[in-house]
């Protein structure tokens, strides 16, 4: 009777979610339109989540214009009349205004407050000369904070660049993310000048080998790279001088520089941070930009992040200042998407846009996957096997597995 009891108390405590007043439930998100993937525990554990075609779109009078226009946007539906069987530019309700004035005038129509200030802020966006240039129907590239692994994804333009006519979608993919990122250590933090020398790690990677092309444009610059045995073959002739990233690389620097280098670049953290702060010279830089050294095996360990993080000498600011060094660390999703900075970026892509018209620059891509082979992708970066970029295609098939069983031909 004590145990009857018991449980009735804890249902009590515990109310039925459906009995619950209809203002405290939650309601499920719409559903969206195309293939997107969602991460689990480990690279065995993606999934691809399979299309869903929303429900055709009843007109709601409880639904505000701005729940109305997220509705469309989050579903893949024109923006103009929430129809999903044509695309914006064949909407019979778009007429000949462009997008520019219709979200203008949406916000000028409605009743909430602020709304000068809004349009103000909308008017200043939208006369940006990058965001004029922009039509539709452009092959752009763009920097995306989130949901980028998918075939429809949402950006602002600020973040978005018109891609060349000579550059090739993949090559467009694997253009700003490694080339900003190189460019901004070297040059907007490090002062990469000429008779310079840099250390990368990682060299077969795709930042490793836009440092490389990068370093090529100022003269006499000498670079040092490290990276896997098997790698060395292909990225030789990029670089002045290449280590295995197994071997004691500082004492093979030091035999060629005695005296170190100028700019250590290092996306590895871990034991290597102490020996890299150890082979800048005086007024040398030392630049952490990612810490693939914190996370290794199959899945994520809480034991081999933390004997990493033990393995990072614990840097003394006295010792830095005793030895005129110089520590820093760069994030360029921060930059963009959490520090506001997306106007110095834009710069940035434009020096290296006319960089790679004039032929000094070029992306490297590594190989092309399907969405539904992104394990087999992420299984070739988590065993270094890359060189160069890995592009995920909406538009590829999966490759088709062959089967080893030969007398599954039979059957």
């Amino acid at each position: 009777m004590k145990k009857q009891e018991g449980d009735v108390a804890r249902r009590l405590e515990a109310p039925d979610p459906d009995l619950r007043h209809p203002s405290d439930r939650t309601a499920p998100p719409p559903p969206r339109i195309g293939r997107r993937l969602r991460e689990r525990k480990s690279v065995h554990h993606l999934a691809v989540l399979p299309e869903v075609k929303p429900e055709p779109m009843q007109c709601d009078r409880t639904m505000t214009r701005v729940e109305r226009q997220e509705y469309r946007r989050l579903n893949g539906l024109c923006f103009y009349c929430g129809d999903s069987t044509h695309a914006i530019s064949d909407c019979p309700k778009r007429t000949k205004r462009s997008a520019r004035s219709a979200v203008i005038g949406q916000v000028e129509s409605s009743d909430c407050p602020g709304v000068d200030s809004v349009v103000d802020r909308l008017q200043q966006i939208w006369t940006q000369p990058y965001v004029v240039a922009l039509q539709i129907g452009d092959r752009v590239m763009a920097f995306v904070n989130y949901n980028a692994w998918a075939e429809v994804t949402c950006t602002p333009a600020e973040f978005v660049y018109k891609i060349p006519d000579d550059m090739s979608f993949s090559e467009a993919t694997a253009f700003p993310m490694n080339f900003v990122t190189a460019y901004m250590m070297l040059f907007e933090v490090a002062n990469l000048r000429e008779g310079m020398s840099v250390l990368v790690h990682s060299a077969g990677g795709g930042v490793g080998q836009a440092v490389a092309q990068l370093c090529s444009t100022v003269p006499n610059v000498t670079v040092f790279g490290t990276a896997s045995a098997f790698k060395h073959e292909a990225i030789k002739n990029s670089l002045n001088h290449l280590f295995d990233r197994n071997a004691d690389y500082v004492q093979e620097v030091k035999k060629i520089s005695p005296e170190g280098v100028d700019i250590v670049l290092d996306c590895l953290c871990g034991e290597n941070t102490g020996k890299g702060i150890g082979l800048l010279k005086p007024l040398g830089t030392y630049i952490l930009y990612g810490s693939s050294n914190m996370v290794t095996g199959e899945t994520k360990s809480f034991f081999s992040f933390a004997k990493s993080w033990w393995q990072v000498e614990k840097v003394n600011p006295i010792k830095l200042y005793e030895e005129n060094k110089v520590m820093s660390g760069f994030s360029l999703l921060n930059l963009l998407f959490k520090q506001g900075r997306a106007g110095v970026i834009r710069g940035v892509v434009d020096k290296l846009l006319d960089l790679y018209n004039q032929k000094k620059i070029k992306p490297l891509v590594d190989s092309l996957w399907a969405l539904e082979e992104v394990k087999e992708a992420m299984q070739r970066i988590h065993d270094r096997g890359n060189i160069g970029k890995l592009i995920l295609d909406v538009e590829k098939a999966p490759t088709p597995l062959v089967s080893t069983n030969f007398s599954e031909l039979f059957l």
